[in-house]
């Protein structure tokens, strides 16, 4: 996973996250950090293997979400792209 975010939650300085146990904790000091954390859904972008996301987050920026998906459906990858500036 890549977002700007990695770095503030995390501080892994370049803003990538491998395994589900970083993305987790990830997710896990996000929502920490805005407990009600809600998303205003804009549009889905369908390609050919993966799937763009576009929402507004409850505190603020609108993003793109750019998830990468396998033959089994899975997602191996995704990037966060957030409006700037992020607040």
């Amino acid at each position: 996973m890549i977002s700007p975010f990695i770095v503030q939650f995390t501080g892994e300085a370049s803003g990538m996250l491998v395994g589900k146990n970083k993305v987790g904790s990830y997710w896990r000091a996000a929502l920490e950090k805005f407990p009600n954390l809600q998303f205003d859904l804009h549009g889905v972008f369908v390609g050919a293997s993966s799937v763009v996301i576009h929402y507004r987050t409850s505190f603020g920026p609108c993003a793109a979400e750019v998830l990468f998906v396998d033959s089994s459906g899975l997602v191996y990858r995704a990037a966060a792209n957030y409006q700037w500036p992020l607040y």
